[in-house]
């Protein structure tokens, strides 16, 4: 938008031009995310083939994947060996948010049931509403609750064709529909 005084037969007039410019700041967020994204993956690959020790690897992959969608927290669960239930090997939280490693090490099988069927068929999950579970799985309402999660991602860590673990993100705040951050990490 800009405007300009004139003078026009006397009269003190606003000269005003327009130009919608949507399309172009559209096209721009558009190429700035895909930077974004790309830039991302060179960061997780930096990671996962320079850091020799496992445990720093996977930590600092969860910090660059937690930043990416601004959530307040980035894990790593992997299903027990002994024992049907899934444990929180790894986490990420961001800046005031409380952990939730040490309440997570034993997450009965049956409370994330249906993502594990989502994940057989390479699928990720997305919640945008978490009080939609209420009803529907309280079980698994009960455990992301309790937790002041509002909205997640969680996308299958697989071994082959098995599905040996979830990657996820607790209320992201950025990339909301998209989960191709996680699956890129997975």
């Amino acid at each position: 938008l800009k405007d300009k005084l004139m003078t026009y037969y006397g009269k003190k007039l606003r000269l005003e031009v327009a130009m919608d410019i949507t399309n172009s700041e559209n096209v721009s967020k558009g190429i700035k995310e895909r930077l974004s994204f790309a830039e991302k993956v060179v960061g997780y690959t930096n990671i996962l083939t320079n850091t020799i020790d496992y445990k720093e690897a996977v930590n600092d992959a969860l910090k660059l994947l937690g930043e990416f969608y601004q959530a307040d927290r980035a894990y790593l669960f992997e299903q027990s060996e002994v024992y049907d239930y899934w444990v929180n090997t790894f986490e990420w939280c961001g800046k005031n948010v409380v952990p939730q490693h040490d309440n997570l090490q034993t997450v009965d099988r049956a409370v994330v049931a249906q993502w594990i069927d989502a994940f057989q068929c390479d699928q990720s999950v997305i919640i945008y509403n978490l009080d939609l579970l209420e009803k529907t799985n309280p079980a698994l309402w009960d455990v992301l609750s309790t937790q002041n999660i509002s909205r997640l991602i969680v996308s299958p860590l697989r071994d082959r064709e098995k599905v040996v673990g979830f990657i996820g993100v607790d209320n992201p705040r950025c990339a909301i529909n998209d989960d191709s951050q996680i699956r890129v990490l997975s």
